[in-house]
């Protein structure tokens, strides 16, 4: 559980998402099942979903009771003719170890691989830093993963005053247990494709949902929201889709002129990523700016104030570039929601 952060105890395709949606690719097509019955059954941890589906036709899902989901009980994007009846959904998982960067981090993991086999020996130099290698980089991020990992499972104690274990606790650890993304279900019956964007952008594909005493408690969200930064070309984000935390690896925002990049261990890795490697393979969605390379490697301010952080809308009242209301994975924030059909 505490390793895999993307996961549904069961998956009712042959991937989480239809192609060309999500944070990687499984590839061209999926087989979705059909005519599929669970039944008289418990589910319990899961990191993601209790029961999670694309595309599914005939899904009868009775006597089955799911809790200690960490997003959903429940969920069936662009299903027909599904049946869901005499179950219980709740409570949600009120005890997550871990805030969303740590799926993040545990995904990078095979691309740090080829980084430290292709550049170990590289140098990268942050402004006001002296130079690093990219193997001390990556040593670093794994470092505080195996930190907040011992912690949490074989109960390993640290100094209060180590300053690894203090960035590794402000980057991954999870203060309240909730979930810190922008939105958490009991039951979500959604249209073609992930449920992340709007309320009723994607409602097509789904049709004849039946419910019968159905019971959904204890759904709850603590959002930790995020800024949504942006140019021209949309929005610049990381190698998953996730954002690009300015205000953590900032000194200060309350005045971007004279701010400087602090960096941590996720974000020092991405820009050393961006420094080494050119292949479209490996960087996925990475989208960084040059205003955001003269920032972390320059100590440009002025395009920090200018291109990233704010922009003057037409009273001069300066404005964060992008909006608000997304999370750490960029999604559209919803709050808690018992039961949503699109």
């Amino acid at each position: 559980y505490f390793q895999q952060r993307f996961f549904a105890l069961i998956e009712l395709a042959s991937m989480p998402f239809i192609p060309g949606q999500g944070p990687a690719a499984w590839g061209p097509t999926i087989t979705s099942g059909n005519h599929v019955t669970v039944t008289n059954g418990n589910l319990g941890l899961t990191s993601h979903h209790g029961i999670h589906g694309n595309n599914n036709a005939y899904v009868t899902i009775t006597n089955v009771n799911s809790g200690y989901f960490d997003v959903a009980g429940l969920q069936c994007n662009a299903c027909n003719n599904v049946v869901i009846s005499d179950c219980i959904v709740g409570p949600q998982n009120q005890d997550i170890p871990v805030l969303g960067r740590y799926a993040h981090a545990r995904a990078f993991i095979p691309r740090l691989k080829q980084l430290m086999d292709e550049h170990a020996d590289d140098e990268v130099t942050f402004y006001g830093r002296e130079p690093i290698t990219v193997s001390s980089l990556v040593d670093r991020l794994i470092n505080q993963m195996d930190m907040i990992y011992h912690n949490a499972i074989n109960n390993v104690v640290y100094d209060e005053d180590d300053e690894e274990w203090i960035a590794a606790k402000t980057l991954f650890y999870n203060p309240s247990g909730w979930m810190d993304g922008g939105t958490s279900y009991g039951v979500v019956i959604g249209g073609t494709g992930a449920q992340v964007v709007g309320i009723g952008s994607r409602s097509k594909g789904t049709a004849d949902v039946t419910l019968n005493n159905l019971e959904i408690f204890g759904i709850g969200n603590k959002l930790i929201e995020k800024i949504k930064f942006a140019d021209g070309d949309g929005a610049t984000r990381l190698m998953f889709f996730d954002a690009i935390d300015w205000v953590a690896v900032s000194d200060q925002v309350d005045d971007p002129s004279t701010s400087r990049y602090v960096g941590d261990a996720y974000t020092d890795c991405i820009f050393a990523v961006d420094k080494c490697i050119d292949s479209w393979y490996y960087l996925n969605s990475l989208y960084i700016t040059s205003a955001e390379q003269a920032y972390v490697f320059d100590g440009d301010s002025n395009a920090f104030a200018t291109e990233i952080m704010a922009k003057a809308s037409h009273d001069d009242i300066v404005m964060p570039i992008g909006g608000c209301g997304t999370d750490i994975q960029l999604h559209s924030s919803k709050g808690a929601i018992g039961l949503r059909i699109d």
